[in-house]
Order: C-alpha cells, then structure tokens, then sequence
C-alpha cells in the first residue's frame, strides 16, 4: 500500500513537471470584475470551434465570414491572445479586401459600388486614412484641390522664320558664333546659339544675298544648321544627328492653366515637361497662367496629353503587404539563415543586346577585376543571366 502511494506521487509530481514545462498560449492581460474574463468550460469550447471555423474560412478567401468567426471567438474567450490577435489581422484583410474591390469599381465606372465597398473597409478599419481618402475623391470631396486642365489657346504645327526681305554683303573675320548673331541680326532676326557649340576662328566673304542664302552659307562655314523658334527668331546648334533629331522642324504650342499663376505652381509643370519629354524650349509667364512651349511636333503632341490631363487623378500607391514571424531559435535548430541584404542591377535590355555574341562571363571577370562588382555580384549576374 506504501509502495502504490509513493509511486501515485512521483507519477502526479511528473505530471506537474509535464505540464510546466508545455509552451501555454500567451495570454492577455485580464483584471478581476472585467467581463468574460472567467469563460465556462462551454464557452471555450464554443471559442475555440468559433476559431476553426474562422481559419477554414480565411483558407477559402471567405475573409469577412472568417472576421465575424474570430470575433465570435475573441469575445467569447477574451482571455486569448491568440485569438484577439487573429481578430485583429482579420480587420485589416477585410478591409483590404473591400478597398481592392472598390478600386475595380472604380476603374469600371461604377461610383455608387465604390462607395459603398469603401465604406465597408472603413466599417472594419476606422483608421484606414487611405480608404478616407479613396472615399473623399469617390464623392468628389477632392476635385477643388485638384488642378486645373490645360487648355491649349495658341498652336503652330510648324514655325516659319519671317526675316526682313533685304540683301546684305558680308565681309567677316572673327568668332564663328559672332558670325552667326551678326548674319542673322542683318536681316531683324535673332540667333541664339546652342551653349555645346565651340566656338572657332572663321573667315566668311559673301555679298548681295538673302537671309537663307547668307543663313545658309555661314551655317556651312562653320559646321551647323539653324531652325526657327518664332517668326523673328532662330536657334542655331552644330549639324550632328542627334540634334537634327532634336530640333529640326520645331512646332510651338501655348498652354492656358486657369487659376494656375503661382511661380512654383507652373515651374512644376516646366519641370515635367524638361524631364520627362527633354523638351529644352519651355517658358513659362506667371503674369498669365500661359506656358509656351517649342519642341518637334510628336513632343508637342505628347506634352498635350501630358498637360491636358494634368492633376486629372491623384497619385496613388497600394501597398500588398504579410506579416510573417520567423523564429530564430528554429532556423537554428535547422540550420537555415535567411539573408537581410541584397543587390539589384539594372542591366537595361538594349545593353544585353549590344552584348552580341561576346562571352558574357569574360564580360563579368572583367567588371571584378575593374572593381565594379564582387564576387558574390558575380554569382547574382550569373544565375540572372
């Protein structure tokens, strides 16, 4: 009898190092008199079969019908942290789900089902600012502190220079870009000369023509070519391809931004246009909201759409984002480490296709010996290419 007790105790003292010794669900924090703080046995096992539920429900993407589960679950065993926490990253899916769809709506053209599926992501996440703001624009809360349109008020396909019609005769020595100013100015028109042009010494004899003859004579005297910006007015470059490509047969177009005067306001949109469609000819006059620009006809083309639609949407960016908690002591256990850090080139397409049939490892060992790359980049390059 002695013997069977003894042993009852080492096997209950056992039971109770078990069971320490078992990882519990964390818990939160729970004073005394706080409701469901102390849940019946019926009442946890409702929560947990509330919370199978749910997660077989967010299994099948059923993530408002998986939300009302894990809240059944959090109420009923409140004491879960588990559970509250799961109700919580629920919220947020839920809500990201109706703000996909109302984006859908949205570009479908259908206001009144965005609307509604926005305010369905603020009824699970009241402190989503982006679906605020989504909601705002859908009722057309924002459309005053948007932009005004562009109105084009003044085109002209194609500028034709109109000199003085005048013959003059020229007996010159000096600077090639003086020579230039002083031809055209003999005939009231103004030359303004490319700042890449270099400058050198010419000799230039010619007498009785017209502006284009003498135009024309000086430009092959001293290596460049002219195109007119107004009708009294002409810009001259040295005669290379890539600047034939870039102002040869200039258009002019003038913009009207109603309400748009404020300086920064309209260098903002002279920035644009020098940056994103290298448009070099761009003026803009605050006095009147206008800005004039001299640009190839496919620029002059493309800045009208750009600016015709100017501030027509808001920029926006929707951000996809999971959570995942990685434990250390596991990877550890497994012997896995997953890097922090990592490289991106940016090999552009026309660079690989100059690559032609070169070797391209002979390519990669000469970027490691230049210092250009390491070798782990080598390894990176490699398995991309």
């Amino acid at each position: 009898m002695r013997v069977s007790r003894l042993i009852c105790g080492w096997l209950l003292v056992c039971g109770l190092a078990l069971a320490a010794d078992r990882p519990s669900t964390p818990a939160l924090p729970c004073g005394p008199g706080m409701p469901g703080c102390a849940p019946t046995k019926a009442e946890l096992k409702r929560a947990h079969t509330a919370y199978e539920r749910g997660l077989k429900l967010d299994h099948a993407d059923q993530y408002e019908a998986a939300l009302s589960e894990f809240e059944e679950a959090s109420r009923l065993n409140p004491h879960s942290a588990e559970y509250a926490s799961t109700y919580q990253l629920a919220r947020q899916q839920a809500a990201m789900e109706r703000m996909q769809a109302a984006h859908r709506d949205t570009q479908a053209g259908r206001q009144v089902e965005a609307q509604a599926n926005y305010r369905a992501a603020l009824s699970f996440d009241p402190d989503n600012s982006l679906a605020q703001l989504q909601l705002k624009q859908a009722l057309g809360g924002s459309k005053a502190d948007s932009p005004v349109k562009a109105e084009v008020v003044e085109d002209s396909p194609v500028i034709v220079v109109v000199p003085n019609n005048v013959k003059a005769d020229f007996h010159f020595t000096g600077d090639s870009k003086a020579l230039l100013v002083q031809v055209a100015a003999a005939y009231g028109v103004t030359a303004t000369v490319d700042d890449a042009l270099q400058g050198k010494r010419v000799r230039f004899d010619i007498s009785n023509v017209n502006f284009a003859g003498a135009m024309n004579a000086a430009s092959y005297v001293t290596k460049t070519f002219w195109t007119p910006l107004e009708a009294k007015q002409v810009f001259v470059a040295a005669n290379t391809p890539d600047n034939h490509k870039q102002f040869d047969h200039l258009a002019m177009r003038t913009f009207y931004f109603p309400g748009l005067s404020q300086n920064t306001a309209l260098n903002d949109v002279v920035n644009v246009l020098r940056v994103v469609l290298e448009a070099r000819f761009v003026v803009p006059s605050t006095q009147t909201g206008k800005i004039v620009v001299r640009a190839p006809q496919n620029v002059i083309d493309a800045a009208t759409r750009l600016l015709t639609n100017y501030g027509e949407n808001r920029p926006q960016v929707m951000f996809d984002i999971s959570v995942v908690e990685v434990s250390s002591t596991l990877m550890r256990s497994l012997g896995v480490h997953l890097p922090n850090q990592f490289i991106i080139y940016n090999i552009p397409i026309a660079a690989l296709g100059g690559i032609g049939g070169a070797n391209i490892q002979d390519l990669i060992n000469q970027l490691i010996s230049g210092g250009g790359i390491n070798q782990l980049g080598n390894q990176s390059i490699s398995s991309l290419l």
